[in-house]
Parts: structure tokens; C-alpha cells; sequence
């Protein structure tokens, strides 16, 4: 990783970390005490579904002359796993990173183009993501309501970068059937609402686990609003 940003992300973990020690002190004021919730990561798994505008093949190994063909568009249906670590404290949640991988459970589409004044077919196989979420810089990232000592509910956000890659196969415009593939990198935004019931303590004292419900709408993804995820998380 090149220098500068290595030190801006070193300093944004700094700027979380700090944060979340002084919540953890008791100098949250009002919205943390630790007294109702208190931890620093958790893991998800989830299915969902995600539309996407036609992706270009650009990979390497593309024939050049159909570097640039549009995939078509489709609707893919999703399942995939991810993990995240941050800080929260009774009402509060700073988060500091998160990873979200998914692969489509579909084996993949197929569609016409052009390129080079002629028609080029493509052949798009199983589509994956890998999304990376930025920090916050210091400022929350959701907030937790409790109806009981038991019980709590969850609001919160993340945005990052996604990346969505695939094996492609192309042919046409005078070119044989050749491998090609999609790799393509983009910003994203989603919000995500919980119910969660407790289900105990992790460390004693220090972090309390919950299980969790979660549906979360994607609210930026290449285009706005292109689709949503539900699943089952588990706060330590």
C-alpha cells in the first residue's frame, strides 16, 4: 500500500480506537455507559438480491479487439458471508471496517453486443463481490434502541467499495471464441436495520453477543436503490 494512505488510514483507526475508548471510559455522556451493550465486532451471513447495468469485459486476457463489450444487464440472486469490527456502546456504533463477500447462486448469463462492426455474444459466468466498507472517522455509523434488557434493535449504515468480478467468454467480430473476464470496482452505500436478542457475554465485563435478524437495503450499488439483503449476524 503507497505511504499516504497508508498513514491516513492508520490515523482514521487511531482517531476510531481513540473514540471508542473514551465511550468506553464513561465519557460518552448519555448515550454510553457500557451498562446495556458493549463490544467491537461481528459476523453476518446473508442472501439477497443485486441489479446490475451491463458490466464490460476488461480483463487481461480479453482479445483487444473486444476489450470494452457490455455483459448484459441482469438481476443476480446473491449469498455470501462477511465480518466487521468497530465499537459500540449501548446507543452508539462507530464502525471501523467491514468485509462482505457474495457470490450469485446462478451459473451465469449470456447476451449479444457489438464491437468492431460486429456482433460479439457473451458469455458471463458466476458472478462474485467482494465489498470493503470505509470507516466512519469518528462519527456514528447506527444507533441501538433496547425494548428490554434482552432485547435490542439496530439502525445503521456503511459505505465503502465494491468489487464485482467474473470469468466471461466472447466471440465474434471476426475473433473465435475466446476467455475473457470482468473485473470492475465501484463505490457503494447501504443502510441496514436488527432485531436482536441477547444470548450472552463473550468476555465478561468487557463484550456481550447478541443474535440478530438484519435486512438491509442497498441504497447505491452502479445505480440507486438496485436491490437489498436479509440474514442472520451475531453482535460479540
Amino acid at each position: 500500500m503507497p505511504r499516504v494512505p497508508l498513514i491516513v488510514a492508520l490515523t482514521v483507526a487511531m482517531l476510531v480506537l481513540s473514540a471508542g475508548d473514551a465511550l468506553a471510559r464513561g465519557k460518552g455522556g448519555p448515550l454510553c455507559k457500557g451498562n446495556l451493550d458493549k463490544g467491537y465486532a461481528y459476523a453476518e451471513a446473508f442472501a439477497g438480491t443485486l441489479s446490475l447495468r451491463p458490466l464490460v469485459v476488461n480483463g487481461d486476457n480479453t482479445p483487444r479487439r473486444l476489450v470494452g463489450v457490455p455483459s448484459p444487464a441482469s438481476s443476480q440472486a446473491l449469498l455470501g458471508a462477511g465480518f466487521g469490527f468497530g465499537f459500540r456502546c449501548d446507543y452508539v456504533m462507530f464502525h471501523l471496517i467491514s468485509v462482505r463477500y457474495a457470490t450469485a447462486l446462478d451459473t451465469g448469463v449470456s447476451g449479444t453486443g457489438t464491437a468492431d462492426n460486429g456482433v460479439v455474444h457473451v458469455e458471463r459466468d458466476t458472478l462474485q463481490t467482494l465489498a470493503i466498507a470505509f470507516p466512519t472517522f469518528g462519527l456514528p455509523s447506527g444507533f441501538q434502541l433496547f425494548p428490554s434488557d434482552a432485547s435490542k434493535l439496530t439502525f445503521s449504515y456503511d459505505l465503502g467499495v465494491e468489487r464485482i468480478w467474473a470469468d466471461a467468454t466472447v466471440s465474434g467480430a471476426g475473433v473465435p471464441p475466446s476467455a475473457g473476464s470482468i473485473d470492475t470496482w465501484d463505490f457503494y452505500m447501504r443502510t441496514q436495520a436488527a432485531g436482536c436478542v441477547r444470548i450472552g457475554a463473550t468476555i465478561p465485563k468487557v463484550s456481550q453477543a447478541w443474535g440478530c435478524v438484519t435486512v438491509a437495503a442497498v441504497v447505491y450499488d452502479r445505480s440507486p436503490f438496485p436491490g437489498f439483503t436479509a440474514g442472520v449476524r451475531v453482535d460479540l
